[in-house]
């Protein structure tokens, strides 16, 4: 089961990638007014769940840590989604996922085997072939961003550690960020009308891919070891690129499935070892 639910998961952020980026790429909406819809969208989303499963829903003033690192990830990561290339954001954000959880794997004194090391090197290495023709110098302010939005998910996996009730705890995160995404959209002072196409786009993104996907990794994340959680994100890259062949059309490259098969051997050499 946690297998499973681990794989809708990754399922669900490389859904949450194919949507982000048709809905800004179009232009269809406003990188601030895209990460507010998501915030709001999936926190009405998992409220409504919960009304209606248990017929109650409580706010709550604690796990403010958690808002605060899911809001970062959600602003400073749509703000340079469009602002940096495909390869260069995908290479900033998730080399900063590892090296923050890979950090803590290490500050709670987690062992890494030879094995493990190789793996992980592996996995990483698949990567970078399958985005390198997209490297480009980038804009050095939005690689900050990107790698803010890298700290932000990095922190908030590590803190969902500790989850005891994922889809309420996920609900008041959200709940939490909406907020501070609206005070964000309200500083830029500027408001672009948002089409129809970016408004769905957004909703998606926000009630299914990020609601019932947040949801479902606050519910594994407790059940796996740090570094466990860091390398199976290195997939999301390889599923968001086939997810994106299979419902965009785009052309499936002897590229992708060399990096395919290198980030696949790695996270499972990684993983199986003792």
């Amino acid at each position: 089961m946690v297998a499973l639910l681990t794989f809708l998961t990754l399922c669900c952020f490389a859904l949450n990638s194919i949507l982000s980026r048709i809905a800004l790429s179009n232009g269809g909406v406003d990188p601030l007014q895209f990460a507010l819809i998501r915030a709001v969208s999936a926190a009405i989303f998992l409220i409504l769940l919960i009304l209606i499963r248990e017929r109650k829903f409580s706010f709550s003033k604690t796990h403010i840590p958690n808002a605060l690192a899911l809001s970062l990830y959600l602003i400073c990561f749509t703000v340079a989604y469009v602002n940096l290339t495909t390869g260069v954001g995908a290479l900033i954000l998730f080399g900063c996922v590892q090296l923050t959880m890979l950090g803590r794997s290490l500050q709670t004194g987690e062992k890494f085997g030879l094995q493990k090391i190789v793996g992980t090197l592996l996995a990483i290495s698949g990567i970078g072939y399958l985005v390198w023709p997209g490297v480009e110098t980038p804009n050095l302010f939005y690689a900050l961003l990107m790698a803010a939005a890298g700290f932000g998910w990095g922190c908030y996996s590590i803190l969902g550690k500790k989850s005891t009730s994922p889809t309420l705890e996920t609900a008041n995160h959200f709940v939490k960020a909406s907020i501070i995404c609206f005070a964000a959209v309200l500083l830029r002072q500027h408001f672009f009308e948002v089409t129809s196409q970016g408004l769905m786009l957004a909703i998606l993104s926000g009630a299914i891919a990020s609601g019932v996907g947040y949801s479902m990794w606050y519910h594994v994340l407790p059940k796996l070891r740090t570094i466990t959680a860091s390398l199976l994100q290195l997939l999301v890259p390889i599923i968001a690129a086939t997810g994106g062949a299979i419902l965009l059309q785009e052309p499936v490259s002897a590229r992708l499935a060399i990096s395919a098969l290198l980030t696949l051997a790695g996270v499972a050499l990684a993983l199986l070892a003792h």
